[in-house]
């Protein structure tokens, strides 16, 4: 069968079928509807899974929850990656546990351990691209690094993506200089602290925030009312 009907094909895997649709059909940075996907393929089980599959393997693919324009059925395919339809490709190993990532995140909290954004807020420079938060290596696999959880830290997705060379970067780098020089000498030593420590450290203030946020939101009311009572 020819390379143009693959998605037409149900002899192939969801994953493909899928991936040869919205390569061909959808087009990179271009918005799409699922609905309209799940139309075009039909009888595919757990679409939503069969295109976090995808990510895996360098496909950026944007909800309503990344991008604040997106109505809450719509996706925008913001890069392609690997061809995962054609012949010899080959998936690579599964990733780390449900388990696994629930660890990581209450042993450091929800915030990322690289720019230090807190998962759930928006972007201070794409305020409409909220921070879905993920875990990354300290260590990559291809230099060695393991899944153990001394080698595992939370990130959020961006700083996730550029780690892995998924995406390039959404920063004006011509402004983000300007605005650097526009600091004061203090301010200027402090990043520089950062970017050759290779992370932003949380203040101990910040590290109590990153506890309350965990709280149920009885137990976030009583502790704002102890606070409150203190000032």
């Amino acid at each position: 069968m020819s390379d143009d009907v693959i998605w037409k094909n149900q002899s192939y895997g969801a994953a493909k079928r899928v991936a040869h649709y919205l390569s061909n059909e959808v087009g990179q940075g271009q918005t799409f509807d699922v609905n309209t996907l799940r139309e075009r393929i039909p009888g595919v089980t757990q679409l939503d899974r069969r295109m976090r599959d995808l990510r895996k393997v360098g496909w950026v693919i944007r909800s309503y929850k990344d991008v604040g324009h997106l109505k809450p059925n719509e996706l925008f395919l913001e890069e392609i990656g690997e061809h995962v339809w054609e012949d010899g490709f080959k998936w690579p190993e599964q990733g780390l546990s449900a388990k696994t990532r629930r660890q990581v995140f209450e042993r450091d909290g929800s915030r990322c351990f690289v720019c230090g954004i807190e998962f759930g807020s928006p972007y201070p420079h794409l305020p409409n691209t909220v921070a879905r938060g993920t875990v990354g290596h300290i260590v990559a696999r291809e230099r060695g690094g393991g899944d153990d959880l001394e080698n595992l830290r939370p990130e959020c997705h961006l700083c996730n993506e550029q780690s892995q060379n998924l995406t390039g970067s959404p920063v004006d780098v011509g402004l983000l200089e300007r605005k650097i020089r526009q600091l004061k000498r203090e301010e200027k030593k402090e990043l520089m602290k950062w970017m050759l420590a290779k992370r932003r450290p949380f203040t101990d203030t910040e590290a109590l925030w990153m506890e309350y946020q965990q709280l149920p939101t009885s137990r976030k009311e009583a502790v704002q009312a102890e606070l409150f009572q203190q000032i």
